[in-house]
């Protein structure tokens, strides 16, 4: 069994007795933030320009994370467990998570599948919880088993089409959390903007590999608020940093795409979404935005956690509520709505937008190197 030093990923995933290492806390000067929030109200004018113009879609092809898992990880590490791969587990727990395997409280849906609910499509769903943005999952013995990170689950896709892809399909992206997870969970070392960066590329590349099949229409999700995670409280600088990289680059790297490639291309903004939230608690009925609702990743387990989950933007110490999921799909579904247009942005306001995200870049980089 494979475990890291100081993270119970096994009440997570399955079972185990490690704890949550005690770390020091740090914080970014008040000032420097100050500067950053004034530069990206500066760009909120500009920020609606980088838009899709997407034709009819037929369906929505899922590719992620446990932010958007609907059942993969259950299905495949129980064959995993079945085909006897060492050290495998099922997982997600069903004693404490979704009984059809989402993670987030019982009975729930993904904020994906509300979208596609919201819009009266069908959803083909190869998200997998604790995959990676390029190859492989957090759970390094599944790797041995099958490739469940991003390249992995758009290879399967690939397979499954015949290497046709639905051109009228919508390809949703959302992935990045777990190569910061394993970072903190294996306790590696190096840079965390090349390691945003490397993200930021896998995506890129991601999409590179779905047009080249005939893929044109994307939905991309940037990094949520990974500062925000309970779990991460102790590394908050570090996880800022890299959730501000990743969604300071992407725009850029998907107007390449756009340019190079004849896709299109809309980028979702979950932090915003995230922050509007959090602004306003009460008017989404959450009485907790900052605490988990259940402890799995730092202690045993098998405490009973809250008795109001839907009051809580954390189920756990990383996956947020259904209510949560609820409240962000419902959100997609109308940003996806403005999308659906002939109206193409004046470059004049692209070279505006991704202006405004450099200052913001500058900014923050500065920030993070005090």
């Amino acid at each position: 069994m494979v475990r890291s030093k100081g993270y119970n990923l096994e009440h997570n995933f399955g079972h185990g007795e490690t704890h949550l290492s005690m770390l020091k806390n740090t914080s970014l000067k008040t000032f420097a933030n100050a500067a950053v929030t004034s530069a990206a109200l500066l760009c909120v004018g500009v920020h609606n320009a980088y838009a899709a113009s997407f034709n009819s879609i037929s369906r929505i092809y899922a590719f992620g994370d446990s932010y958007s898992d609907n059942g993969a990880a259950l299905q495949i590490t129980t064959g995993a467990v079945k085909a006897g791969v060492p050290g495998a587990f099922i997982f997600p727990r069903l004693d404490v998570y979704d009984s059809d395997g989402r993670w987030t409280n019982n009975p729930g849906l993904t904020s994906v599948e509300v979208l596609a609910k919201q819009e009266n499509l069908q959803l083909t769903d190869y998200a997998v919880g604790g995959a990676k943005s390029g190859n492989g999952n957090l759970s390094t013995w599944l790797d041995q088993y099958q490739d469940t990170g991003l390249f992995g689950q758009i290879e399967q896709y690939k397979t499954e089409v015949n290497r046709v892809a639905d051109s009228n399909g919508l390809y949703f992206i959302f992935i990045s959390t777990n190569d910061l997870s394993e970072r903190f969970f294996y306790n590696q070392t190096g840079s965390v903007d090349a390691l945003a960066d490397a993200a930021v590329n896998n995506i890129a590349s991601g999409i590179s590999q779905l047009a080249a099949v005939g893929a044109k229409q994307f939905f991309v999700v940037n990094s949520t608020d990974l500062a925000a995670l309970p779990l991460f409280e102790q590394y908050s600088q570090e996880a800022a940093k890299f959730r501000d990289v990743i969604n300071e680059s992407l725009p850029g790297q998907l107007d390449i795409l756009n340019k190079q490639l004849g896709v299109e291309v809309a980028l979702y903004d979950h932090v915003a979404i995230s922050n509007k939230i959090r602004s306003t608690p009460a008017r989404y009925g959450f009485t907790n935005i900052n605490d988990a609702c259940k402890l799995l990743y730092t202690t045993d387990g098998l405490e009973p956690g809250c008795s109001t989950p839907d009051n809580y933007y954390y189920f756990d110490e990383i996956h947020p509520t259904r209510r949560v999921h609820q409240i962000i799909g419902e959100d997609m579904a109308n940003f996806l709505d403005t999308q659906k247009t002939t109206t193409v942005p004046e470059p004049s306001t692209v070279v505006a937008l991704i202006s405004c995200m450099g200052m913001i870049s500058l900014l923050r980089r500065k920030v993070h190197s005090k």
